[in-house]
């Protein structure tokens, strides 16, 4: 069995894993890092119910913060991804609507 601070750490490792893809456009990874990192919650969520030393717990909350803090910025990333390619779908329904009338005067 894996110990609490392990988990958190690959929970955050994960996390950061997803960040980087995210950031980074290669979006094909997506899906499996979420299922990894929802594997790890589950089984932090189930260890960590036992008892654990205050140094251990300690460690795991800061650990667990960051990757609170990670996810965060997951979601402004995607965010900001999202409403790019809003814009630029918008400016590109613009460009037809445009050429459909200058179409007209050919």
């Amino acid at each position: 069995m894996k110990g609490l601070t392990t988990l958190a750490l690959q929970l955050l490792q994960a996390t950061q894993a997803l960040l980087d893809s995210v950031q980074s456009g290669e979006l094909e990874q997506l899906e499996a890092l979420q299922q990894q990192r929802a594997s790890l919650v589950a089984e932090l969520n189930d260890i960590s119910q036992q008892d654990w030393p205050e140094g251990v717990k300690v460690e795991c909350r800061a650990l667990v913060e960051r990757t609170r803090q990670l996810e965060q910025e997951v979601i402004r990333v995607m965010t900001e991804k999202r409403d790019a390619i809003g814009r630029e779908h918008d400016q590109l329904q613009r460009n037809q609507q445009a050429r459909k009338a200058y179409g007209s005067f050919s």
